[in-house]
């Protein structure tokens, strides 16, 4: 073989070879944790179990939006705008010394678990119920 052949046979070889990264990072939320504010939203940033759960939620909905009729998939944004009042509530602490807080972990899991179990529930029967 040339030495033409082998170079571009190498340079081949070389670019079908899977090419990984060094190190990759754990997927996060469906938001932007650079942009978190609130309690809730950097309590999901930091915890891998929230973030899986808040990815789950956002593709649940919008693949619920995308198979309802549109007065269901209108029922169900006002519905998400609600949840999401409710998740925001996981926030609550009480000033003092020690401070008093609520499990913000345990309780946006609860609501988060729900959100996702109903958001399945919508998308497999194609139709917004609470």
């Amino acid at each position: 073989m040339g030495p033409i052949k082998c170079v571009v046979g190498l340079a081949v070889a070389a670019a079908l070879l899977p090419c990984s990264p060094a190190r990759s990072a754990p997927p996060g939320p469906s938001f932007d944790c650079g942009r978190a504010t609130t309690v809730v939203e950097k309590k999901i940033c930091r915890t891998p179990q929230l973030a899986d759960l808040d990815r789950d939620i956002a593709q649940l909905y919008a693949q619920a939006l995308g198979v309802l009729s549109p007065t269901d998939a209108d029922a169900l944004r006002a519905d998400q705008g609600l949840w999401l009042k409710m998740r925001d509530e996981c926030r609550f602490q009480v000033p003092g010394n020690p401070h008093v807080t609520t499990d913000v972990e345990g309780c946006l899991a609860d609501r988060m678990y729900t959100e996702k179990t109903h958001l399945q529930t919508v998308l497999t029967n194609k139709k917004f119920s609470k």
